[in-house]
């Protein structure tokens, strides 16, 4: 084991904690102001522009959240536009939720502004510091997807 562990483990959590309460702050206030979405509707619209087409259900579990919780900001996505709604023909439980053209303009449009954000905070390290960075995240994510894949 690593010596002083701990202190890494207190160390890292402090400033991850603080940089993605940041990050993530900067980047709602940003999204409401321009677009008008909330963080999770992005995620909602991120999701569905990675997997198409999808049941309501996926998307609440693609989100950690259930099916319930999913279905309001579905409800404001789909009057706003962004999303287009269709019931299974044979099972008419089944609600299938699909980006629209004017919701992947949107998604576009939070994607710029989240590189913007993003950029802001990255572009103040050196070189060799974002690529340490982005190359220790590269090797986190899929520990993490195992986990998550093993729960």
């Amino acid at each position: 084991m690593i010596e002083h562990f701990d202190e890494y483990l207190d160390r890292f959590h402090a400033a991850y904690t603080e940089t993605a309460r940041k990050i993530g702050f900067e980047l709602s206030k940003q999204l409401e102001a321009e677009l008008g979405l909330t963080g999770p509707q992005f995620f909602i619209l991120h999701l569905l522009s990675k997997k198409g087409r999808s049941m309501v259900s996926m998307l609440a579990e693609g989100m950690g959240v259930k099916p319930s919780a999913i279905t309001t900001m579905i409800d404001r996505l789909y009057k706003s536009g962004l999303v287009s709604r269709e019931r299974d023909d044979h099972d008419r439980r089944i609600v299938f939720v699909e980006l629209s053209d004017k919701g992947q303009l949107v998604l576009s449009q939070a994607e710029q502004l989240r590189k913007q954000i993003l950029g802001q905070f990255l572009a103040r390290l050196k070189p060799e510091e974002l690529r340490f960075l982005v190359n220790v995240y590269e090797k986190m994510a899929p520990i993490i997807k195992l986990e998550e894949e093993n729960e």
